[in-house]
């Protein structure tokens, strides 16, 4: 079974991935969206701080860091000024600080303050979900209550991962806890790509494929938002999981 839908986002990947610079470049779309725009990544912990673990031991901070790359390398090719917080296994604290807490601290204060320094366009914290239960899957975006640009935001990240990974009826969700979404303004989400704590999801998210797929959407998400504030086109992604799970 996992072999099949392995297959399945090979292919998905194969379609969306490589026709991205010329079905969407060639005609100068994206860049009239993305073109000039700072987008910040944040690819979620980083260095000791591991983020959640799977049961065959995929580790968050692995797979943040690979989609936070593919996604750049798309933003880029449409003329984004990509910044990311991390471009290796590292964090933002200093390496001479072993006290695990005041580290993570130190850790996301730097993330908000590399967000503000750049004037980012657009934040995308790029995280995955772990909880006890086995049974939950899906992606979902979060965004910071009473910020109504991170809400459209979220809205337009939801949408192209219903459209394109692995079949989920989650709704953006609002908070008023989270360190980073609290002190960045404008448009910023925590994209909660799925959970390591489904066996079946996780080798998902541990594949070159699915992860490709994943950069995908968010960027799609990015142009959808910047086109629509400049009224440029949005384009379709012509392929979805679902389409090719039926057809």
């Amino acid at each position: 079974m996992v072999s099949a839908w392995l297959s399945i986002m090979t292919v998905v990947a194969l379609l969306v991935w490589m026709p991205a610079k010329q079905a969407y470049a060639e005609d100068g779309a994206p860049e009239s969206g993305l073109l000039g725009r700072t987008i910040v990544l944040d690819p979620g912990h980083g260095a000791p701080d591991s983020g959640a673990r799977s049961d065959s031991g995929i580790l968050e901070k692995d797979i943040t860091l690979s989609v936070a790359l593919k996604l750049s390398q798309l933003l880029q090719q449409a003329g984004a000024n990509v910044v990311l917080t991390r471009t290796t296994d590292d964090d933002l604290a200093s390496e001479h600080d072993r006290h695990a807490g005041r580290r993570q601290s130190t850790d996301l204060r730097n993330r908000v303050l590399t967000a503000k320094a750049k004037h980012a366009d657009a934040f995308i914290s790029i995280h995955c979900n772990a909880v006890p239960s086995e049974r939950w899957t899906g992606a979902q975006t979060l965004y910071q209550r009473g910020n109504p640009a991170g809400e459209k935001l979220a809205k337009v990240v939801q949408e192209r991962f219903r459209e394109l990974l692995l079949p989920t009826a989650r709704e953006p969700a609002a908070t008023s806890t989270l360190f980073l979404l609290k002190r960045i303004p404008g448009p910023a989400v925590i994209a909660e790509i799925g959970f390591l704590s489904n066996r079946q999801e996780s080798v998902q998210l541990a594949s070159q494929a699915y992860q490709r797929t994943v950069a995908f959407s968010i960027y799609l998400a990015l142009y959808d938002y910047f086109s629509q504030q400049s009224s440029v086109p949005v384009p379709d992604s012509n392929v979805t999981f679902r389409d090719l799970r039926e057809g």
